[in-house]
């Protein structure tokens, strides 16, 4: 089997043993993230516009204890609603602009660059209203020092942010599964990592702990070497499923396929369970009728 990283050739052998997820994660630009469905943007915009607006009117910063109007409350939460619209107007834009038909290529660094654009864009929208509400008037310099004072502001935001995604997807490889009727019943599938057809890891299935459902992806976890390894797939669960041999893998939830044999125990009642398996710090809940069948075995 062979190896193109970089445009260098490896040639896999047992004397040379390639950990994939060390040298596919080099760069912070290969690392992926799934990006924001338009439901999941708008609710956070929701949630960012409110705050803007609850602050303003509660705590009055900025010096809005001493602005008197009778519609005060109205006008201060339409710094939220100038937000939110310009949150919402960005998305659309980068989506069919910015970063077009980059759905499946979408990164943390395509994610870090959206967010500092978009807040840097929400705080001049906020400018605007200020200008516009209150009768003022535009000046080149005062917007040069706004955008300036704006970037401060965000620069370490940002950065934070960065760095916890960072952390939390540096070892997830964006790949395609192939399966074959031969493979299927064999118990094995072949993950193509990237869009580079040599670059493959074959995996039985002892060695696939679970599939999970994360909106438009599914994230395959398997144990390779004694490490775990986690693989961002663009399919559903149900087309995971269909891959899988139903005799070693079930779906103790609807967003979640497990391997049975590495089910650790089962915590809880009927109503509330949770399956606690190797590989995976986190309890997964599990539905009533996977309780029933999964029960027995481990009581």
């Amino acid at each position: 089997m062979y190896f193109i990283i970089d445009d260098v050739l490896f040639k896999e052998s047992k004397s040379l043993n390639l950990e994939l997820n060390d040298f596919t994660n080099m760069k912070i630009t290969n690392i992926p993230f799934p990006r924001l469905t338009l439901q999941q943007y708008g609710l956070i915009s929701f949630a960012i516009a409110f705050t803007v607006s609850f602050i303003l009117i509660v705590f009055q910063p900025f010096g809005t204890e001493k602005f008197t109007h009778t519609h005060k409350n109205l006008i201060l939460s339409g710094y939220g609603i100038s937000v939110f619209i310009t949150m919402s107007t960005f998305y659309f834009f980068s989506k069919k602009v910015i970063h077009k038909n980059k759905e499946d290529q979408w990164t943390i660094i395509y994610e870090m660059i959206d967010l500092f654009l978009v807040f840097i864009l929400s705080l001049f929208a906020s400018y605007v209203y200020s200008i516009e509400i209150f009768d003022g008037s535009y000046h080149a310099k005062q917007m040069f020092y706004f955008l300036f004072n704006a970037f401060k502001v965000s620069i370490l935001p940002i950065l934070g942010c960065l760095a916890y995604l960072y952390f939390r997807w540096k070892d997830v490889v964006r790949s395609s599964i192939q399966i074959s009727q031969e493979d299927k019943m064999e118990g094995k599938l072949t993950l193509i990592l990237g869009n580079n057809k040599s670059d493959q890891v074959e995996a039985t299935a002892d060695e696939i702990i679970m599939a999970q459902a994360q909106v438009i992806n599914v994230m395959l976890h398997i144990s390779k070497n004694g490490k775990t390894q986690r693989h961002i797939l663009r399919s559903t669960l149900k087309q995971i499923k269909e891959q899988l041999d139903d005799a070693v893998f079930i779906q103790a939830h609807r967003s979640y396929i497990i391997n049975q044999s590495k089910i650790k125990s089962i915590s809880g009642n009927k109503s509330k369970a949770q399956i606690q398996i190797e590989g995976y710090e986190k309890n997964i809940p599990i539905s009533r009728n996977v309780y029933d069948t999964l029960k027995p075995i481990f009581n």
